[in-house]
């Protein structure tokens, strides 16, 4: 079936860019692919009709104030808004199907899904390259590197312009989500530094969790998506950790596993954990 461009309420009625891709027969299941930072959902759309074609129902989109979900000003935007209001307006959207729902995030796509109320009647969750950023969870030198972004590149470039400009970080971003971000990869246990109710947050989530990170991506080295998860304390976790060599490919990295050139390879290994989200009475025998 062609895609389908629509719009789709946020929490709070705010009017987000979707698109929508359907299998040919009936669904299996309902797939919202939460995006990373600064990355639109048209990133994701070879990814989604392969879901279609697997028999899915998939639905991409953008963050208010990214890409298509900025059609002028709108105000400060934090990134609570994308989790709290975004996020959980595209899951109260998909869970309203009533067919089994998977939250499938990249990078800051599952780092936000615990604050997302409706994250606790998800069937399931895949994260690909998601992470603690605290900078202190990257190896020497990237450490220093990621220590200078969070206080002097983000602030300063965000203070200037009164964003975070097209080209920067992929798309443009509203300054709100930007300083929150900074603050957080300076601040020690990165989101758990806002506080307690943040873990109580995480910890309500208890459905599987399928965790994939890659060796040689240099954004999400190991350690920190092991401590990612480790806020998800009640999920039952599936961590998979792969090198290029095993894939037969002399690169990964963070934005590659959504390539068509690893539809054949990466592509069924992220539709494992789907599919058994979908088939919980098999799961359960």
């Amino acid at each position: 079936m062609p895609d389908e461009t629509t719009l789709i309420p946020a929490a709070d009625g705010f009017s987000l860019a979707a698109t929508v891709f359907e299998p040919a027969g009936p669904t299996r299941g309902w797939v919202v692919l939460n995006s990373a930072m600064g990355v639109k959902q048209t990133y994701y759309r070879l990814f989604a009709r392969w879901l279609a074609e697997q028999g899915f129902s998939a639905v991409t989109w953008d963050y208010r104030g990214v890409a298509a979900s900025r059609p002028g000003p709108v105000g400060r935007i934090s990134l609570r808004d994308w989790a709290e209001l975004d996020m959980e307006g595209v899951l109260q959207w998909a869970l309203a199907k009533n067919t089994p729902v998977v939250a499938f995030g990249h990078s800051l796509g599952t780092q936000l899904l615990g604050l997302a109320p409706s994250a606790t009647r998800l069937s399931g969750i895949v994260g690909v390259g998601s992470q603690s950023g605290d900078w202190r969870n990257w190896p020497f030198p990237y450490d220093v590197g990621m220590l200078l972004l969070a206080s002097v590149v983000l602030p300063g470039i965000s203070g200037v312009f009164g964003k975070l400009p097209h080209g920067l970080m992929g798309e443009e971003i509203p300054k709100g989500p930007v300083i929150d971000w900074a603050r957080w990869l300076r601040s020690k246990g990165y989101l758990l530094s806002e506080g307690q109710w943040i873990a109580d947050q995480y910890a309500r989530i208890t459905c599987p969790i399928a965790g994939f990170s890659f060796e040689d991506d240099l954004y999400a080295p190991k350690s920190s998506v092991d401590r990612l998860y480790a806020i998800y304390k009640n999920a039952p976790l599936e961590r998979l950790h792969l090198t290029p060599k095993e894939l037969g490919v002399k690169r990964i990295g963070h934005f590659g596993p959504f390539r068509k050139s690893f539809s054949e390879t990466l592509w069924p290994m992220f539709a494992l954990p789907l599919d058994r989200a979908v088939k919980p009475q098999l799961r359960a025998g």
